[in-house]
């Protein structure tokens, strides 16, 4: 009996929960790092302006592709004099279960470094074919002023990911 509700939890701990749809749910939960190369070519970045390779410890586990667009938008809403810019990307995630594609809303702040990014999760391959779900991938504030922020990470990706 008590393999059995081993098992059971072992199981279901995959999944956090089900959505509306009955789609099973799971969290994500991991830390994205740069590799530190940067592609200008179209013809290597599946049409898009640039892109970056990047990984991912935690979960899910894997490799992680950023796409971009030299099309951007810098506000200053506030008159604070700290321009942000807004763009719109879109990102892989490669996993050995099967690969996860997003499309990303993007914040930038010009004067920290720090960037956000709300990803909508429109589709996969294997495990994640036909996923939706939503995360937020960012970097923190350096602990002073002045300090600067390491783009190549870390870079923190929490959020859900769901899959029939």
């Amino acid at each position: 009996m008590k393999d059995l509700v081993a098992l059971l939890m072992v199981s279901t701990s995959s999944f956090a929960y089900m959505n509306a749809d009955g789609d099973k749910c799971e969290p994500v939960d991991t830390t994205w790092y740069g590799t530190g190369e940067f592609f200008t070519n179209p013809d290597e970045c599946e049409g898009w302006d640039y892109c970056f390779p990047g990984t991912l410890t935690g979960k899910p586990t894997g490799e992680w592709m950023f796409f971009g667009s030299l099309t951007t938008e810098t506000l200053d809403p506030f008159g604070t004099n700290f321009p942000i810019n807004i763009s719109a990307s879109e990102q892989h995630i490669y996993t050995k279960s099967g690969d996860v594609y997003a499309r990303s809303h993007t914040l930038f702040d010009y004067d920290t470094g720090v960037f956000t990014e709300l990803l909508v999760v429109t589709g996969g391959t294997g495990k994640y074919e036909g996923a939706t779900g939503r995360m937020v991938n960012s970097t923190k504030l350096p602990p002073s002023p002045g300090k600067p922020v390491d783009f190549n990470g870390p870079a923190t990706l929490t959020g859900y990911i769901c899959a029939q």
